[in-house]
């Protein structure tokens, strides 16, 4: 059984629209997805749609931000109730405040002489505003092209490494959610909870992988993605 239980689609910062995505499953004979945009399950209720028209198996689900010892951390959410008034309260807060940390972030850029301006970005994302959308906004603005590159930026990626990345001249650190918060969210909207790309924060000693993973279990997470 072909599956892909990680698809973000434009209600975040993905490419296509949920009935773009599972259009495409169904070509690629992938048979089970979950729909795990940031921050927002706007794009669930047209993908669980286009699953029926398109015979695909569509999961319900979220990818929510929050952080450890100050390293961005991930948490995936699966088999959620994406109608459930809590949990669409806490996320029109989210959507909020990853508005005033994108604004904040155009503002540094803007500090260190790009040409960019937060309406577009807002445009250009649509629903949920994510850092890709800065960085598209930042490389096809032609005002930009001289700076971009004098510096030897030429893709988004370039553009997170030197500017918007966790190391960047530009981020902003701001995760509303702590990981308790975060799992207990995900629970109380009946789903499970997945510590999505784990990536440690620091150099890893084997005795501190283990009691990170012995911390998450404490907090009830439910799994974790590895690679195969």
């Amino acid at each position: 059984m072909e599956i892909d239980y990680q698809i973000q689609t434009t209600a975040s910062d993905g490419k296509f629209s949920p009935r773009e995505c599972v259009k495409m499953a169904k070509e690629n004979g992938v048979e089970s997805i979950a729909i795990t945009d940031h921050d927002t399950v706007g794009g669930v209720p047209e993908a669980l749609e286009a699953g029926k028209e398109f015979g695909v198996e569509v999961i319900p689900g979220i990818e929510l931000s929050t952080s450890l010892d100050g390293c961005l951390i991930h948490i995936l959410g699966f088999g959620i109730d994406h109608k459930r008034p809590e949990l669409l309260s806490r996320l029109a807060g989210l959507k909020d405040d990853r508005d005033i940390r994108a604004r904040l972030m155009v503002e540094k850029l803007q500090e260190l002489g790009f040409d960019i301006d937060f309406a577009k970005v807002r445009a250009r994302a649509g629903g949920v505003i994510a850092r890709p959308h800065i960085a598209e906004e930042l490389l096809e603005n032609p005002a930009n092209k001289e700076k971009l590159a004098a510096e030897g930026i030429a893709t988004k990626q370039d553009v997170f490494d030197k500017y918007i990345g966790e190391r960047g001249k530009a981020f902003v650190y701001r995760v509303p959610l702590t990981i308790p918060e975060t799992i207990r969210l995900i629970h109380d909207s009946g789903g499970v909870a997945i510590w999505s790309h784990p990536a440690w924060p620091r150099p890893a000693t084997y005795d501190w992988i283990e009691e990170t993973l012995k911390n998450f279990i404490g907090l009830g997470i439910d799994g974790l993605d590895t690679f195969m």
